[in-house]
């Protein structure tokens, strides 16, 4: 009881140090409660618990929940799919769109969408004990990148082929895939931060060669084309400019010994970054100052934050454990 109540007290203390360092700024308040719409199964989700959010090229939005499948948003109305539909499993770990088909990533393998129904590749087609699915890319070479935590990864470029890495056994569990803007793929694993030239060629940064953890979870490029790495061990995130890594925290005060998971990353149309964690809600920074949203200066309506995109309309989106959280631009 008593190494519960400390860890309760830290939480607290980090959220006043958060909260109490304000300053002004053009940043969006957590107090614009006109400009925020919370979403929910009562808006017909099909769950409240979400972990990932794509928009696919028709401008829908695809909504993944963590136990009820994957919903699509027209502007208007949702359209919700489970394992009735083709799913394998319910739970929708990544979400990307490949030649215009949408690809989705769960616990038991990958699906892709024709028509309405959805047809699964699981761990028994494969030979696997397992086939979790946490990250997914389609690239501008045409090409479909797939995880397999624990196990590699899978590239699909006229067929499938299967890449396994002996050299860094951790870098097998992939996170996230990300295309930079000059083309380049990166690869978050819990080896460390690949730079790839190839499936199995590539440079790799750990905290003993530049970045700020040893377990990346996400990747994102800015406006500015910096590289923004977060982490599932650290209390920063990592900027990385083309030449140097820098250290960047996301808070107004110098309490460091606290780790934050980043779970997403994105830039607003106000060039301002999001980050989504896994239990301190979400932070914006415009560079100087860093606001957070949480459930007690907010109405977000949870600390478990997973993803974070803005749309086409410059709307903002935020996957909650407790529904969405939407800002929609003025």
């Amino acid at each position: 009881m008593g190494k519960y109540r400390f860890s309760i007290l830290v939480y607290s203390l980090l959220i006043f140090l958060i909260v109490g360092c304000e300053d002004t700024s053009d940043l969006i308040q957590p107090e614009e409660v006109d400009q925020w719409v919370k979403i929910d199964q009562s808006d017909g989700l099909p769950s409240s618990t979400i972990w990932t959010i794509y928009e696919d090229s028709n401008n829908d939005i695809w909504i993944g929940t963590f136990d009820s499948g994957i919903s699509r948003f027209d502007g208007s109305s949702y359209q919700s799919f489970d394992i009735s539909d083709g799913l394998a499993d319910v739970s929708i770990l990544s979400i990307t769109e490949y030649q215009g088909s949408m690809i989705v990533g769960t616990y038991d393998g990958w699906a892709y969408l024709d028509g309405n129904s959805w047809y699964a590749t699981t761990a028994a087609d494969v030979g696997a004990g397992d086939f979790v699915v946490y990250a997914l890319l389609s690239d501008t070479q045409g090409r479909l990148w797939m995880s397999h935590a624990g196990y590699g990864l899978w590239v699909f470029d006229n067929g499938w082929s299967f890449y396994q890495d002996n050299s860094c056994i951790n870098c097998n569990w992939v996170n996230d895939f990300f295309e930079d803007s000059n083309g380049v793929i990166w690869s978050a694993t819990d080896g460390g931060l690949r730079k790839h030239t190839g499936p199995n060629s590539y440079t790799l940064y750990t905290s003993a060669n530049g970045i700020h953890g040893d377990r990346p979870t996400h990747i994102y490029e800015d406006s500015r084309g910096n590289i923004w790495i977060g982490y599932k061990d650290s209390p920063f995130v990592t900027k990385y400019d083309g030449n140097s890594f820098e250290p960047v925290f996301l808070r107004n005060d110098n309490f460091i010994d606290f780790n934050i998971e980043i779970t997403g990353i994105v830039e607003d149309r106000n060039k301002h970054m999001w980050f989504t964690t896994l239990g301190l809600g979400a932070i914006s920074t415009d560079g100087l100052t860093y606001m957070p949203y949480f459930t007690d200066n907010s109405e977000i309506p949870s600390d478990i934050t997973t993803e974070v995109i803005v749309d086409s309309k410059g709307d903002l989106w935020i996957a909650t454990f407790s529904g969405i959280f939407k800002y929609i631009s003025p």
